[in-house]
This record gives structure tokens, sequence and C-alpha cells, in this order.
């Protein structure tokens, strides 16, 4: 089905889904479909799927993060805080102290035997 399609079709699917491609990139793309492979296809058409997912899941979540703004800049105030004490907490962390040793492990360094 989409191995025998025309160009004209190839621009109306593509403005109609919001890209807006020239009638020579249409050309070029219905010649590049013809001579695929049916497999090719198949995951040509599914990766074109998944995109459309991704990018209607995508839409959403920014639809949704417009509508609550404060509830964004507050998650993005907390997230800078955390940031900020983790990088404060290792900025701040002391130099390890040198213990001295004890007698007993003086006398045992030396090779004292009892």
């Amino acid at each position: 089905m989409m191995k025998n399609i025309s160009p004209e079709m190839l621009e109306q699917m593509s403005a109609s889904s919001g890209m807006k491609i020239s009638a020579d990139d249409a050309h070029k793309m219905a010649s590049a479909m013809q001579n695929m492979k049916p497999e090719h296809m198949d995951r040509l058409l599914a990766g074109i799927s998944m995109l459309a997912g991704v990018a209607a899941r995508l839409k959403a979540a920014r639809a949704w993060a417009q509508k609550n703004q404060m509830l964004m800049a507050a998650l993005l105030v907390l997230a800078i805080a955390l940031l900020l004490r983790r990088w404060l907490a290792r900025r701040a962390t002391p130099a390890p102290v040198a213990v001295s040793a004890t007698p007993l492990e003086e006398d045992l360094a030396r090779g004292a035997t009892w």
C-alpha cells in the first residue's frame, strides 16, 4: 500500500501531520519507498507510529506542565535545593584526621613478640 503511494499523497499526508515538504522531497521519498523491501517498510511504519505516540505523550506532558506552572516552579526549586545540598555537603566534608598508633601497635610494628 505505501509502496505505490503518489508524491501528491505524500505531500497531503505530511501537511496533515504538521510537516510541510516540497514537491521534490515528496518525489524523492516516493521513489525511495518503491525501492524498499517489505520488511524495511514494516519497520519504517512501526518506527513512525512509535514516534507519533511519543510526540503525543510529550505534547500532553507539556500541556499539563503549562497548566500547572506553580507546581512546576516548586518542583524546580526543590530540585535545585537538593542539588545544592548535595554539592555543598561534598565541599564541607572535613579532611580525614591522622590517628596515632597506640603503644601496643608501635611495639608490634617494630617486630616485638610476646
